[in-house]
Formats: structure tokens, sequence, C-alpha cells
């Protein structure tokens, strides 16, 4: 199993950020219904949203959002013409 070891954020009014261990491990379900699916990633992305955001350096969180969102920005591209008009 790979490790990885991240620096939390400073303390904040002498209150230090919990530390966390994040394992990932099995898969999901192959048998969820779409609604159940739904509430399943949405559980597992607040709680490591949260999780992150509380404990990542502000530097750190930001550079990740922006490293997320570049690797998944083909999924939001919508080209402007079709490609009939090529």
């Amino acid at each position: 199993m790979k490790e990885i070891q991240i620096t939390r954020a400073g303390a904040v009014a002498h209150i230090q950020p919990e530390e966390f261990t994040i394992k990932i491990t099995g898969s999901p379900s192959d048998d969820m219904s779409t609604k159940e699916a739904e509430a399943f990633f949405t559980r597992e992305a607040e709680t490591l949203a949260n999780i992150l955001s509380n404990t990542l350096p502000g530097g750190t969180l930001d550079r990740l959002l922006g490293n997320l969102m570049a690797s998944r920005a083909t999924l939001f591209l919508v080209p402007l013409f079709s490609e009939k008009d090529k």
C-alpha cells in the first residue's frame, strides 16, 4: 500500500487542526441504483472535502482545487460549433 504524508495547516487561535489518516480502499458497489450512487458519492465527497478544507494549509488547498479542476476541465468543455460546421 502506498502512503503519502502532507503537511497540515498551522494553528489558528492556538488550536492546531486535527491530524487525519485517509485510507482509500475497496470500490463502489456495481449494484447501486442511480439514487443510491448519487447519495454514496455525495457523502464521500462531502466527507473528504470537509476533512481537507479544515486540515490543509490554504495554499495547498487552493492548488489542489486548481489541479483537480484542470484535470477534469475536458468534462466541462462544450463545443461552440457542431462538427458539421467545420
